[in-house]
């Protein structure tokens, strides 16, 4: 998407969004580069990389990949989005325009089989990037609800410095990683992400609220 894109609906914050989700957490090691800047992650990182199936958001069904870190224990410091691609061009528009998340968009193709989820993410017609879990056969998932003000993402885009409040609802169920590639380009690579626990999201119902400037450059 060019900086001349007009967007074709209007879509200020806040969001509420529906869909599901599955994705992985993991550990971001100590020098890993982050999206905001060359100098990387000083220590290790609790981390997720998830692709996510949007069936209702105020710019339309789209999908979406994306890593992001969580703060550093025992430190003011909020999660941060590091990566973020959807195969919309009205998301990335108002992403960026709404919370300075780091949007791009991408060839994204989710895929919710019998038995097996996967994602795969491409740019420019060269694959970059594939998420592939076993599920379980029944397994509704436990009820979750990530509180209001509980997670709070820090991004910076321009030239404003946004701290955004994040909550939502939905049923969480264990899935089993069978495949993790990326070039470390689009994503973070195989090598820099130790994985812990794949998960899927199940009929959630996701907010984002209105920005609060914290710094502007």
């Amino acid at each position: 998407m060019g900086s001349e894109y007009i967007p074709k609906v209007h879509a200020p914050a806040p969001w509420t969004l529906e869909g599901r989700a599955f994705g992985v957490l993991g550990i971001l090691r100590a020098g890993t580069a982050l999206e905001a800047g060359p100098q990387g992650t000083r220590i290790p990182r609790l981390a997720v990389i998830c692709a996510v199936e949007y069936t209702s958001s105020p710019v339309g069904p789209y999908n979406e990949v994306f890593s992001l870190v969580f703060p550093v224990p025992g430190s003011w410091f909020q999660a941060q989005v590091t990566h973020m691609y959807v195969d919309s061009d009205e998301s990335t528009y108002w992403g960026r325009r709404n919370w300075a998340v780091p949007k791009m968009t991408a060839g994204i193709e989710l895929h919710w089989d019998t038995g097996m989820v996967s994602a795969n993410l491409d740019m420019d017609g060269t694959h970059r990037c594939t998420l592939e879990f076993d599920t379980p056969r029944v397994r509704e998932g436990l009820p979750v609800r990530l509180p209001a003000n509980f997670l709070r993402i820090r991004q910076s885009g321009l030239g404003k410095h946004l701290i955004t409040g994040l909550y939502g609802t939905g049923r969480v169920s264990p899935l089993h990683l069978k495949r993790f590639d990326s070039d470390g380009v689009l994503m973070p690579s195989r090598k820099s992400f130790i994985p812990l626990r794949g998960f899927m999201v199940r009929n959630f119902n996701f907010s984002m609220k209105k920005s609060v400037i914290v710094r502007a450059d």
